[in-house]
């Protein structure tokens, strides 16, 4: 196996590394050891601004491997952070943006891996973490980060569409919507609600005087016979709501 080339700049290597290299455990604390920031500019509403230091209560945009950035970030963050939500590269065998896209699979998970627990670690404990990842690996890493999180923290899939038009792949479905799988850090989290806004509202009505309430009719029909979900309904005027024979 021959050396790493320099496009592998977000793996935890060095360039000139060779593929077959193990790593002590003394070289890897020396890598992950917290690094100098330099370089800073400011960003305002007048433009661009060279400083000579920074506080770490600004906002941070921070350009360079992340993975060192997220260690290097640890003694100021860690269990500090509400929400942090992640585009990792997807595996597809594109090179098409800046990180390498072309990952075997085993080094892609390990890649994931030790960016998913630095993540956990900088986490509230009522925080959260977001990742966005398409087909190729969304399977293999919900395994990776149920691992990391712990399956009970897993909060669902949020299946959001890119693109107006699909893919097209000869022979397959053609695919236009990526995933985001979210993960609480422990039970302390709790999903906001979306407040209800007058908008919404135009599609309720309270003609009942309902104390709870607007509310809208729907539909309670089962697509199945079930008896268990056969009943009578007493209204509140003390009449009863016979169920129909075929339930």
């Amino acid at each position: 196996m021959g050396k790493f080339p320099f496009a592998y700049h977000g793996l935890l290597i060095h360039p000139g590394l060779t593929a077959n290299e193990t790593l002590a455990p003394d070289e890897i604390d020396r890598l992950l050891a917290p690094k100098a920031l330099s370089n800073f500019k400011k960003y305002d509403k007048n433009g661009e601004h060279k400083v000579e230091s920074i506080s770490l209560d600004d906002n941070l945009i921070i350009k360079g491997n992340n993975l060192l950035a997220l260690h290097s970030l640890k003694n100021k963050y860690e269990g500090k952070v509400k929400l942090i939500y992640i585009d990792p590269p997807y595996n597809t065998g594109s090179d098409s943006f800046g990180y390498n896209d072309s990952f075997n699979h085993s080094t892609w998970l390990t890649f994931m891996r030790t960016r998913l627990e630095i993540a956990k670690i900088l986490l509230k404990d009522d925080g959260s973490i977001w990742i966005n990842i398409d087909d190729s690996e969304a399977h293999y890493l919900k395994i990776v980060a149920d691992e990391v999180f712990k399956k009970d923290s897993f909060l669902g899939t949020v299946i959001w569409q890119h693109s107006i038009q699909g893919k097209g792949y000869a022979g397959k479905f053609s695919l236009h919507h990526n995933y985001i799988l979210c993960y609480a850090k422990t039970e302390q989290f709790a999903l906001g609600q979306i407040e209800r806004t007058e908008n919404h509202n135009v599609n309720y009505k309270n003609p009942d005087n309902d104390p709870n309430g607007r509310w809208r009719l729907g539909d309670i029909r089962n697509s199945s016979y079930r008896l268990n979900l056969i009943y009578v309904i007493d209204t509140p005027s003390g009449n009863e709501i016979q169920p129909p024979k075929n339930g």
